[in-house]
């Protein structure tokens, strides 16, 4: 009996009404976040970054967290048994990046209290300044990037799927 009074009412409102009706629905949506696992390129075996420090000055393929606060950002892991490594992320003004990927860089630091950044990257990891890396060295090691591979802008109001 609803069934037919819903179907009713439906069947006497024009098209227009009824989307005035419907669309409201799709805003109250909530959608989630899908964060895609690195790529697998060919030329390069994938290495967690939680194994950069054992890989020290080799060419690497890996995945991490970039967030901070201000002037104080770091690599993190995506691993959160790995939580301790910070790691300064240096992007040489020479490298290529594509304009998307330079945007995003520029949106998570406008907005570092609402956003963090997924980067897939192949570079060097590297230790040995006495008085570390980034703002007041508070990271002790550096990631210099030699390709970005993929740059993915998270909302951290948003639960991800992972």
């Amino acid at each position: 009996m609803a069934i037919k009074n819903v179907l009713y009412v439906f069947g006497n409102i024009k098209k227009t009404k009824l989307l005035y009706f419907v669309f409201p629905l799709f805003l109250s949506c909530k959608t989630k976040q899908v964060l895609l696992p690195p790529m697998v390129i060919s030329e390069y075996e994938f290495t967690n970054f939680c194994e950069l420090p054992k890989m020290e000055k080799e060419l690497v393929y890996t995945s991490a967290i970039y967030r901070g606060v201000e002037e104080y950002w770091a690599l993190t892991s995506r691993d959160k048994n790995c939580i301790d490594l910070r790691v300064e992320l240096e992007i040489p003004e020479s490298l290529v990046i594509y304009p998307k990927f330079e945007k995003l860089l520029k949106d998570v630091q406008d907005k570092y209290w609402q956003k963090y950044l997924i980067i897939d990257a192949i570079g060097e990891y590297e230790v040995g300044n006495e008085h570390g890396y980034g703002h007041l060295g508070t990271n002790k090691a550096k990631f210099t990037v030699k390709k970005l591979i993929n740059v993915q802008l998270i909302d951290r109001k948003r639960k991800s799927l992972y």
